[in-house]
């Protein structure tokens, strides 16, 4: 590969669609959302949003982040982000965000998962 067309790569081409999540009840929810791993700058944004102090008001705001860069299919505007996820159970908005933070490699053991797979 060459360095011209390393560089013409803005970001992964590839969208996963991933199913929603279940309702409180345990019931499977309808619908697909299509989402993508983040960017490096994107990724720096969300540590700089998120925090490291375990502050919930912070990791809810890293999480609106992510999902506003991060979900390509319905797009959410950061504030609509934010607010999906302070009012739907973790059931559905956590499916979409674990997603987009393994695309992204930002899981504890994604550096793990990454040597296993060389």
């Amino acid at each position: 590969m060459n360095k011209g067309d390393l560089l013409a790569v803005a970001c992964p081409a590839d969208t996963v669609l991933i199913p929603l999540g279940t309702a409180e009840d345990g019931t499977p929810l309808r619908g697909r959302v299509g989402i993508r791993g983040l960017r490096r700058e994107e990724y720096f944004n969300f540590a700089k949003i998120s925090g490291r102090d375990g502050d919930i008001e912070h990791l809810t705001r890293g999480q609106a982040y992510v999902v506003a860069q991060g979900m390509v299919d319905p797009v959410m505007t950061y504030d609509e982000a934010l607010q999906w996820i302070r009012q739907a159970p973790n059931t559905v908005t956590g499916p979409v965000i674990e997603g987009i933070m393994n695309l992204s490699g930002l899981r504890d053991d994604a550096p793990k998962e990454a040597y296993k797979s060389l």
